[in-house]
């Protein structure tokens, strides 16, 4: 769960939540068109794949390159404003975001969105991942009322579209708090994330992805505020359940490992000596 920069102690904030929040522009291209090579639209799958692949490992920059190659060989192939395109152009996006190459992020996720809603529409589940996606790199470029304007259409609009259960919506409940965090308003994105939290756990159970995205940015924020203890307790949970899904080696495994060792040594400065 790294960092790319911007906000609260330098975008601790981030975690991995920008993925989560970005998580259906990181998926394979759709079916294979009719009009094109079977083989040459399965090489360009597997090359997004990859490239995915790599976003998840914390190879951002191998990414940045990757999702340049592949971009480029489906608007050659596919055409620059087919949906699989916009899906790789959306996936070079995020690289970018998670390479810290945020202005360069920005201005690929305007055109991404435009070319979105121009294709599937303003309301389209594709459009608000790419606006949802914008929204994030808002934030963490400093922008967070911008962040907040838009966080709050992608919500009101997933509500709508895909219900209150639905993971999507509720990564959007997840970018508003975030967006909170990194405004100051500590107390009320707790609170937030903390009801959000609970309703991951019912809806999806506690091991679950989007749930330790929450736990662990629910914990950051209460650590600063000054519940240590429940910072430490949350952050166990999370390093458990992503541990035991993900692997010991997991880069977010790693990094929450890292935070986990670093509240408990908060927690254990905090308390009176012998």
């Amino acid at each position: 769960m790294t960092s790319a920069g911007g906000g609260l102690d330098g975008g601790r904030f981030k975690g991995s939540a920008f993925l989560a929040q970005s998580a259906a522009l990181h998926q394979a291209l759709g079916g294979a068109p009719q009009h094109s090579s079977a083989v040459r639209w399965l090489e360009l799958a597997e090359r997004n794949a990859a490239g995915v692949d790599l976003v998840h490992q914390d190879r951002a920059d191998e990414a940045v390159e990757a999702f340049h190659d592949v971009v480029a060989d489906c608007a050659g192939v596919l055409g620059p404003q087919h949906p699989d395109t916009l899906v790789a152009a959306g996936n070079m996006a995020v690289a970018h975001a998670c390479a810290g190459r945020l202005a360069a992020a920005l201005g690929m996720l305007e055109v991404n969105l435009a070319a979105r809603v121009a294709v599937f529409g303003d309301g389209h589940p594709r459009t608000l991942d790419a606006r949802d996606a914008l929204g994030t790199v808002l934030r963490l470029s400093g922008r967070t009322a911008d962040a907040v304007a838009v966080h709050s259409r992608v919500a009101h609009q997933r509500a709508l579209a895909l219900g209150p259960s639905h993971p999507d919506t509720l990564v959007s409940r997840l970018g508003l708090a975030l967006d909170g965090a990194e405004a100051g308003d500590l107390g009320p994105a707790s609170a937030a994330l903390d009801q959000l939290l609970h309703d991951a756990e019912a809806i999806f159970g506690p091991r679950d992805y989007l749930t330790t995205v929450v736990r662990a940015a629910a914990a950051d924020i209460a650590l600063a505020l000054g519940r240590v203890d429940h910072a430490v307790t949350q952050l166990q949970l999370a390093y458990s359940a992503t541990e035991s899904v993900r692997g010991p080696a997991h880069p977010d495994t790693v990094a929450l490992q890292a935070e986990l060792a670093d509240a408990v040594a908060i927690q254990s400065a905090s308390r009176p000596g012998p």
